[in-house]
């Protein structure tokens, strides 16, 4: 547990866990979250450089490191649904005044692995969007995507490794193998959506689930997690 008592993650982190979630990436690139540092311009962004993302823009509630990334991976990992709350409560503060979100018709997520989900339980990403869908008062589409494969978890591969899969395997088998695979695409057209997930790392997930999407006929993707490596 979070702070150790049980009630209190049922209802929300209590205070001493509070105390210990950072605020926003100083400095974050609008385009991907990531931490650009004092005086850096957007348009300079190294990590947008390398990935050249087909979403819009990014929010993430706090970095990866530290106190966050253990809640979500204890909530992944560790199989504890009770800290999809407080992760969800996490990220809904860090959307409000978001400009960008008042032009969003629908949110959807990144798809589970079969397997993984099996195994789990849940999928922490679809907890995460339907609590974000209910705040905004908008539709919740988590079927608008689908996994296909069993790819090794993000978690196992180094940075490195997640960039060249993303650019060998997941982003050209979108045209082959179509690892994320757009459902009934006929609904879509024309939409804006954002696409929840639980941490955003490489970006490339993000990406895939992006262009899959953007295939489909959306017109344009935000994309919304609660952490960024």
């Amino acid at each position: 547990m979070a702070c150790g008592r049980e009630d209190l993650v049922r209802l929300g982190l209590g205070e001493a866990c509070l105390r210990r979630i950072p605020g926003r990436a100083p400095s974050p690139c609008p385009r991907c979250a990531a931490s650009l540092g004092p005086g850096i311009p957007s348009l300079a962004c190294p990590a947008c450089g390398e990935l050249r993302p087909r979403f819009a823009a990014a929010r993430a509630a706090a970095p990866y490191a530290g106190f966050v990334g253990e809640l979500v991976r204890r909530a992944k990992y560790g199989r504890d649904v009770l800290l999809a709350g407080p992760l969800s409560g996490l990220l809904v503060d860090a959307l409000a005044g978001w400009e960008e979100l008042d032009r969003i018709d629908v949110v959807a997520c990144a798809p589970a692995v079969p397997r993984r989900r099996a195994e789990r339980g849940f999928h922490l990403a679809e907890l995460l969007a339907e609590r974000v869908a209910q705040h905004l008062g908008r539709r919740l589409r988590a079927d608008w995507l689908v996994r296909v494969g069993d790819p090794p978890p993000q978690a196992s591969l180094s940075r490195s490794e997640r960039r060249t899969g993303a650019r060998g395997t997941v982003l050209p088998a979108l045209v082959r193998r179509r690892p994320f695979r757009p459902r009934q695409p006929r609904a879509v057209p024309g939409s804006r959506v954002l696409l929840v997930d639980d941490v955003l790392t490489t970006g490339s997930t993000a990406d895939a689930c992006a262009r899959a999407l953007l295939d489909a006929g959306v017109a344009e993707v935000l994309v919304a997690v609660v952490a960024r490596a």
